[in-house]
């Protein structure tokens, strides 16, 4: 098996993980590649979503603080939204396409290398929804484990 098979066995099983972990319905990840968030993987459950948002907020480091994605990026730290589908965070677009989907509660965690975003990581409820400070620790310990995985195969 080549490295970036490995690699996406890595980052699914992450996903499946979250949303087992978290009692959630659906997880994705996205990787920061020259400034611009690509897909990494994601569950049954999102990916539609993820084709549907593809190309709508793309540029991470260029939202920085305007968007979730961009917050996670220039914070270093988790967002929780409880209703993902009534935030000023997220885009319009991305909004409609929440509601479209189904997707409420929301959190979501930088993926940090060596203290570096390299990514995002989200989850989310169909219902409305506060994740607790234990599933966010517990979604941000996934997510190192995630990183140092992929560094170990990469």
């Amino acid at each position: 098996m080549g490295e970036l098979n490995k690699i996406k066995v890595v980052l699914d099983s992450a996903v499946n993980e979250a949303v087992r972990l978290l009692d959630a319905n659906a997880a994705y990840i996205r990787l920061l590649e020259d400034e611009v968030l690509v897909p990494g993987a994601a569950t049954a459950s999102a990916v539609q979503y993820v084709e549907d948002i593809s190309g709508l907020s793309t540029s991470a480091l260029l939202n920085a603080g305007k968007t979730i994605a961009g917050q996670l990026i220039a914070t270093k730290k988790p967002v929780v939204l409880n209703d993902i589908t009534e935030s000023d965070l997220i885009l319009s677009k991305t909004r409609l396409m929440a509601k479209k989907h189904g997707f409420h509660g929301t959190v979501g965690v930088p993926l940090l290398k060596q203290g570096e975003p390299v990514g995002v990581f989200f989850v989310f409820d169909r219902t409305v929804r506060r994740f607790t400070e234990d599933e966010i620790s517990n979604l941000v310990g996934l997510a190192n484990q995630t990183i140092l995985a992929v560094g170990d195969i990469a």
